[in-house]
């Protein structure tokens, strides 16, 4: 095994198939600026039959395995049959990172239809082959300030390269790859937000922190797990994406909901009457008017903070805004400000 030309490195195989290993290297001795920040990068590397890639990223994240992921097949010239992630560890530690998380690479298998081998421990020829490039990255960036990763991204351009590619690469799919993940606290209201939408899911996941996945076109709601929970169309227009069965009739007395739930219509209801029969007016309206009463939760959780300190001139924007036909929000908010500025002039 040798990496001390470009282009070289272990052709593994395994029954036959093509694979491609990647990890995570140990960092170089190095730094670029990266939105105006100086960073120490994190080093992609690939390897697919005589071909290795280099790729320097402002962090470890999910995004940069991805574009890591992209970019070396891009390169390569296309899809090997296998992809096997290589988990490097050190002693000291922050030297070296983990591979994707198995969700992460189960949605990369699925969009470039290749196997996707459970990560393993570099050993062997995989440990020696990755080693080599950690050094080889060294070598060329350790001890440099780079003004941009573009231009540590050149200077690793000049390491390995690209040689005769596996046999059997499919080609690439048209569509770019499109995975967004978020981590949400499911509300009182029994959504989740995600990009200024609202998205239900089951009432039973009251209060609990579920994943958010998105393609572009849809959005799934899985447990922390990766279980599938609930999908839906990906929301542009609307605010709310409410699937009915997930707030069935009488859902709340169910047992969970009394004991997670902290606000829930007749609370909020309670609230506002405690601020006047104005205030108590616009809830039961605005609760009223939603096509599922949580969707209007978190807009009368707003108009109620709104009192603070001064519940008596909420209760007289909220007399006005009934008098308008607009017991929303937004307008008792306008009249409040409209009111004070009145005051203050």
């Amino acid at each position: 095994m040798s990496l001390d030309k470009p282009g070289k490195a272990v052709q593994l195989r395994l029954d036959g198939l093509s694979p491609m290993s990647a990890a995570w290297l140990r960092s170089p001795r190095a730094t670029a600026i990266c939105g105006g920040k100086t960073v120490r990068p994190r080093i992609f590397a690939a390897c697919a039959g005589e071909s290795a890639r280099l790729e320097a990223f402002a962090d470890g994240s999910e995004r940069s395995w991805v574009d890591g992921i992209h970019g070396a097949l891009n390169a390569f010239g296309g899809v090997p049959q296998l992809v096997e992630p290589i988990l490097l560890h050190s002693p000291k530690g922050p030297g070296y990172f983990v591979a994707s998380p198995a969700s992460l690479l189960a949605d990369l298998a699925t969009h470039f239809e290749f196997i996707a081998l459970p990560p393993r421990k570099a050993a062997g020829e995989a440990a020696e082959m990755f080693a080599r490039l950690s050094s080889m990255a060294e070598e060329l960036a350790g001890g440099r300030a780079f003004e941009s990763l573009d231009e540590l991204n050149m200077e690793l351009s000049l390491g390995p390269g690209v040689g005769s590619p596996p046999p059997g690469l499919s080609p690439l799919p048209a569509e770019p790859f499109r995975i967004a993940r978020a981590t949400r606290k499911v509300a009182d209201s029994l959504h989740v937000h995600y990009m200024g939408h609202w998205y239900s899911l089951p009432y039973r996941f009251i209060g609990g922190t579920v994943s958010v996945r998105d393609d572009g076109r849809e959005i799934q709601i899985q447990s922390m797990g990766g279980e599938l929970i609930c999908s839906h169309k990906k929301a542009s227009a609307i605010r709310y994406a409410t699937d009915s069965s997930h707030i069935p009739p009488g859902y709340e007395t169910e047992e969970v909901i009394l004991r997670k739930r902290r606000f829930g219509g007749s609370e909020y209801i309670s609230w506002a009457e405690g601020t006047g029969e104005s205030a108590a007016a616009c809830v039961r309206l605005m609760l009223g008017r939603a096509k599922h009463e949580e969707q209007a939760y978190r807009s009368c959780g707003a108009l109620l903070s709104l009192g603070k300190g001064r519940s008596g001139l909420l209760e007289k924007a909220c007399r006005i805004a009934l008098e308008r036909g607009k017991p929303t929000f937004q307008a008792v908010k306008a009249i409040i400000e409209d009111l004070e500025g009145r005051a203050k002039a």
